[in-house]
């Protein structure tokens, strides 16, 4: 008997059923991440009247996970490193948390997860409701550091129902994603907020 490769799954052709593979995905992903020290880097622009932009600012920051729980050092600000004495802050901003959570209680420890875990959920019943709030045309494929990439751009679903308060606010939003076409995750976002949102 000649042991046969697994033979890959089709890759989806509809648009919807793409983001609804790769944010499941992304999850997956996310608790894979809790293993890692990654690197997470975003870019902002502010746009005026007429779309031109008025301002841009990046940050990239450095994630770690630190007693059951996702820190985010800052390592650069609009490319360039943070100076000593940001860098002072940050340090210890994570050293307050770890002893934060070397001194705390068996009770505390457990409430404090629950609390991570309840907000966790949160969010993915949030992502969850993206392949449902736009329609999503494809635009020409590109290639990604090397990497073929499926391009989607996502136009608020005007029959869309939110299931939650956060997904009230997609509606407010429109975008462009980026997406790996053999592994099915998400390689970069362009969001443009076409509508007054508040936190």
């Amino acid at each position: 008997v000649v042991a046969q490769e697994p033979t890959p799954a089709a890759a989806p052709v509809d648009a919807r059923e793409i983001v609804r593979r790769t944010f499941a995905n992304m999850e997956a992903s996310n608790r894979k991440a809790r293993d890692y020290t990654y690197t997470q880097h975003t870019d902002v622009r502010e746009l005026g009247d007429k779309g031109e932009v008025k301002r841009t600012h990046s940050t990239t920051a450095e994630i770690t996970v630190i007693y059951d729980r996702p820190v985010e050092r800052v390592i650069e600000r609009d490319g360039k490193p943070l100076d000593p004495k940001e860098q002072a802050k940050q340090e210890e901003r994570i050293n307050k948390i770890i002893r934060e959570r070397e001194s705390e209680t068996e009770d505390a420890k457990q409430k404090r997860i629950a609390k991570y875990e309840r907000a966790r959920a949160e969010q993915q019943a949030f992502i969850s409701e993206i392949a449902d709030a736009f329609d999503f045309r494809m635009a020409p494929d590109e290639t990604v550091d090397g990497r073929p990439v499926y391009i989607l751009d996502a136009e608020p679903r005007p029959a869309f129902q939110p299931r939650s308060n956060t997904g009230k606010l997609l509606p407010k939003f429109r975008g462009r994603l980026w997406i790996d076409k053999s592994e099915l995750n998400l390689v970069k976002v362009e969001t443009e907020i076409i509508d007054t949102v508040s936190f």
